[in-house]
Parts: C-alpha cells; structure tokens; sequence
C-alpha cells in the first residue's frame, strides 16, 4: 500500500473495468437496438465469453516470455478495438460483430488471467490474498461505476455514442498507464 505501483494499479483497474463491465452489461441492448434480433445478440455475447477463453490461454502462454505489463497494454488495446467494432455495428452492420467478439473476448480473458500473476509478480506471494483483495476493491468499484454509468449517460444522451467513445479512451488510457507499473524495490515496499 506504501509503493506507488500498488495505486497506479489500483487505478488502472478502476479506469478499465468500467469498459469492460459497461459493454458486458450493455451489449445486448446496443446490438438489438442496430435491428439485429435478440437471439443473435444473445450468441454474440455467449461467443465473447468463448472468445475469453483464448485470451485466457494465450495470456498465459505469452507470460512465460513476455511482460505482464505489455501483455496487459495489448489487452487493453485488443478491449478498445472490441468496443470500436461493437460501436461499428450502427454503420457497417451485423459483420462488425465478428471482430468485436474475437477482440473483446480475447482481451476480456487476458485480462482476468493475468490479474493474479501481475499482484504476484510486483508484489511477491507471501501477502497475494491480501493484496489482491485490495486491489480487487477498486476494479469491482471501477465494474459498479461502468455498468452504471453506461445506463446513466445512455439515459441523458439517447445514444451510445457517448458511452462507446468514453469506454475505448478509458481502455486506451490503461493501455498506456500499465506500461508505467514497476515492481517495487524492497525499501519502498517496506516503507
């Protein structure tokens, strides 16, 4: 709690659950809403949750050689990708759907699968438990906020338009801000 790097996550997971949940929550309606009927809303967003599974596995592999950090950043930017083709759907049509689900699901699935290996990674696995729950605090706020707010400012806009930009600069901005995390050095951990 006394190291930088313990809030810089703490605020990049805030920042980027609120996407993730807003479009979780809202995809549905948004895709229903462009005339696609419910049933094919309802397989894209089961295909979203499949789509995880290879962000999941995939994350997994890629951390053995690369940076949790960068692997993190491409997620981020696979989640904004994903919103961006979502948000496609009005104009270009039902195909957008495609590379939202593959996008999204994706980045969704790493995301989660390395959430325990980044706690572990900066901070070590003798207080993991602790530590992640603390930080979990501030992305299931950052979830609560999303899906809320997605509904709030949907209601005052009329249109998705809003909630779709704000979600992929927030995706955008953990993208970049996850790349600025380091692994605490003991004294500073030790405050």
């Amino acid at each position: 709690v006394r190291t930088p790097a313990f809030w810089l996550v703490a605020l990049i997971w805030l920042v980027t659950m609120m996407p993730l949940s807003a479009v979780n929550l809202h995809q549905v309606p948004f895709i229903t809403d462009m005339g696609v009927s419910t049933e094919m809303a309802a397989i894209a967003a089961g295909f979203v949750g499949g789509a995880s599974i290879l962000g999941r596995i995939g994350s997994g592999v890629l951390s053995e050689s690369y940076s949790i950090q960068r692997i993190y950043s491409v997620c981020y930017l696979l989640m904004g990708l994903g919103i961006a083709s979502l948000w496609a759907t009005a104009s270009a049509g039902p195909l957008c759907l495609i590379p939202y689900v593959l996008f999204f699901g994706i980045a969704v699935g790493g995301c989660f699968a390395l959430t325990a290996l980044l706690v572990g990674d900066l901070f070590g696995v003798r207080a993991l438990g602790e530590i992640f729950g603390v930080l979990g605090l501030a992305g299931t706020t950052g979830g609560a906020l999303g899906g809320t707010g997605a509904g709030l400012l949907f209601d005052a806009l009329g249109s998705y338009n809003g909630v779709f930009a704000l979600c992929i600069a927030l995706s955008l901005v953990g993208a970049v801000l996850i790349l600025f995390v380091r692994r605490p050095v003991a004294a500073e951990a030790q405050g």
